[in-house]
């Protein structure tokens, strides 16, 4: 088996991602919403293979864009 060796290391996450599911939750939006909002480069991800997931501070920034100040 080859051992691969990165230059540079690789920080660890310091918080633990979110699946669509958990953002839909979070949001109280649905699963089609987040997956669009993805999409579109408007809230963003990480994907790994097919899976989807989500920086808990990257939605927090995603909401505070969207906040209607009044």
């Amino acid at each position: 088996m080859a051992v691969i060796r990165s230059s540079s290391p690789i920080p660890p996450l310091s918080e633990e991602l979110l699946t669509a599911s958990d953002v839909c939750a979070l949001l109280k939006v649905s699963k089609a919403f987040v997956y669009q909002a993805a999409h579109a480069g408007d809230l963003p991800c990480i994907r790994l293979g097919r899976a989807v997931r989500f920086e808990p501070a990257e939605v927090m920034k995603f909401v505070a864009r969207h906040r209607i100040a009044g």
